[in-house]
């Protein structure tokens, strides 16, 4: 995996931030599921921007 830092943020491919989305989404949405269940009391979850949309749709 190769990336670079472009304007300060990291640059990396398109496959590297698919695999990223599809493991902390899945992470996020097994918290809110835990959550759901009573064996968690609160989340916190930090994510990018660019995600926020697809949380506060899960949500």
């Amino acid at each position: 995996m190769s990336y670079e830092i472009v304007n300060g943020d990291i640059a990396c491919s398109l496959e590297i931030r698919k695999e990223y989305l599809k493991g902390d989404m899945k992470l996020f949405r097994h918290h809110v599921y835990e959550y759901e269940k009573g064996l968690r009391h609160l989340i916190l979850h930090t994510t990018g921007k660019n995600f926020e949309q697809y949380v506060c749709n899960h949500l």
